[in-house]
């Protein structure tokens, strides 16, 4: 597969500068003198195929990761109890009656998904069920992670096979608050242009409690990856390679 701009959340500002630039190149009009020719951004993108190295290797230990959180999250429940706060069906399942075990819905979900990609990858689905619900998500996950090259560079699905374990470690991660806590973020908000954006486990976007703790600003989990790559680059080139940043 060529080389390519990374379809990961390093290249979220250069995406979103692209955007914009394309936008205002569309409304430029030549021949009005008040109007001057919208400026390229002056950012380059982080390449990959179609991921970079920096997106693969975490998308290769989030996918690692999802098994644990799947048996923790399935050690929360019985079953029989209500749903979970922010627990959500799959789509094919939001009109039928309710549930008794959300859980075990959402957990089977996962299992289909990632034999789905097994299969994917292999060629073939592998049609024999190893053992019970839990040991074959294990099984294929497992499977998963020693040929990860073959669907993380696949011609075919690379894309979408990495988003969608992106997708399922964030979901299983809220729905279990597995490691709960508040991190704080090395990075500027770019609303107050202060450091005090913090991150609680689970959550799929940080919060700035700059100024006096009125900022607010919600920054989505994409955004901040793309703030920190942007920023570090910055004041890589400012400083000389020194950092000047607070440490995480």
């Amino acid at each position: 597969m060529a080389e390519q701009p990374c379809v990961g959340s390093c290249n979220w500002h250069w995406r979103k500068a692209r955007e914009a630039f394309d936008l205002a190149l569309a409304g430029y009009d030549p021949l009005d003198p008040a109007q001057s020719r919208p400026v390229p951004p002056d950012l380059y993108p982080v390449y990959g195929d179609p991921w970079c190295g920096r997106c693969k290797t975490q998308i290769r230990r989030e996918l690692a990761e999802i098994d644990d959180l799947a048996s923790i999250l399935g050690a929360m429940a019985d079953g029989h109890r209500g749903r979970r706060p922010g627990t959500r069906l799959s789509r094919s399942r939001q009109s039928a009656a309710p549930s008794p075990s959300p859980t075990g819905d959402l957990l089977e979900e996962l299992r289909h998904d990632i034999h789905g990609w097994e299969t994917a990858t292999r060629g073939t689905d592998p049609l024999a069920r190893r053992g019970f619900l839990a040991t074959e998500t294990t099984t294929s996950i497992s499977w998963l992670v020693t040929h990860f090259d073959d669907a993380i560079l696949h011609p075919d699905f690379a894309v979408d096979f990495g988003r969608e374990i992106l997708r399922w470690r964030r979901t299983l991660k809220q729905l279990t608050s597995a490691g709960v806590g508040v991190q704080h973020k090395p990075v500027r908000c770019p609303r107050c242009d202060e450091y005090a954006v913090f991150w609680t486990e689970g959550d799929d976007h940080a919060e700035c409690r700059g100024k006096g703790g009125t900022c607010g600003r919600l920054i989505g989990m994409d955004e901040l990856d793309g703030l920190a790559v942007v920023q570090d680059a910055a004041h890589t080139k400012a400083v000389g390679g020194a950092p000047t940043r607070p440490a995480a």
